[in-house]
C-alpha cells in the first residue's frame, strides 16, 4: 500500500508509530505562504464575522466532538504567524498560545498535513514532550487534529485533546473528525460571505 488513503483504509491505529506511518503525507500546495494565511485568519477572526450566532453554531461542534471522543477540550485552532489563536474553544480559558521555543507544536505540524495527525501520548513522543501544553496545564497527552481547509490553503486545525494518553485512534473516529472540520469550514465560508455582501455596494 502507497497512499495515505489506502494506509488509513487498512485498518485502526494500536501504536504510535503505525500513527506516524499514517500521517506523514504533506500537502505543500495546501500549506501557501504565511502572509496569506495571516491574513485569512485575521479576517475570519474579526468580530462581525465571529459574531454570537456563528460563534454559538461553532461552539455546537465542538460539544458533539467532545460527546462523540469524550474528551475535555476540543479547540478551533488557527495557526497565524504571531501565535496559535483559539477563536473557538472548549474547555480551555486561554483565546491563543505562543510557539515553543524548543521542539514541535501540535497544530502547527498538523497543519502540514492532509489528513488527521494522530499524537496518543505526547509524553512518549520526543517532538512534543518539551511543549509547554504539555508540560504545563492543560497538560496535553493525546492530541488529534484534523487541518481546516480554505481554498487551496490550510490554515488550521480542529482539535481534539486528553489529559490522559491513548492507546489506539479508529479508523471511524478520524472520519468523523475530518467530518466536524468540514462543517466548521462551511459555516466560516457561510459567515465571510455573508460579511462581504454586507460590505459590497448595492446595484
Amino acid at each position: 500500500m502507497n497512499s495515505a488513503a489506502e494506509r488509513l483504509a487498512a485498518n485502526e491505529y494500536p501504536d504510535k508509530l503505525a500513527l506516524e506511518r499514517a500521517s506523514v503525507q504533506r500537502a505543500p500546495h495546501l500549506v501557501g505562504d504565511v502572509a496569506t494565511r495571516d491574513a485569512i485568519i485575521d479576517r475570519l477572526c474579526e468580530p462581525t464575522i465571529m459574531q454570537s450566532t456563528s460563534r454559538g453554531l461553532l461552539f455546537k461542534i465542538l460539544q458533539r466532538a467532545a460527546h462523540h471522543y469524550n474528551v475535555p477540550v476540543v479547540l478551533i485552532s488557527f495557526v497565524h504567524s504571531s501565535q496559535l489563536k483559539f477563536p473557538v474553544r472548549l474547555g480551555l480559558d486561554v483565546d491563543h498560545a505562543n510557539y515553543p521555543q524548543d521542539g514541535f507544536n501540535f497544530c502547527q505540524y498538523a497543519c502540514e498535513r492532509s489528513i488527521p495527525t494522530i499524537i496518543l501520548d505526547a509524553k512518549s513522543d520526543s517532538r512534543f514532550i518539551n511543549n509547554p501544553l504539555v508540560v504545563h496545564p492543560p497538560n496535553v497527552r493525546m492530541y488529534v487534529g484534523a487541518p481546516l481547509q480554505w481554498d487551496t490553503m490550510y490554515i488550521g486545525t480542529l482539535c481534539i485533546i486528553d489529559s490522559k494518553p491513548w492507546s489506539r485512534f479508529a479508523l471511524q473516529d478520524g472520519e468523523v473528525l475530518c467530518k466536524l472540520a468540514a462543517e466548521v469550514m462551511q459555516l466560516l465560508r457561510q459567515a465571510a460571505d455573508t460579511r462581504a455582501a454586507e460590505l459590497s455596494p448595492e446595484l
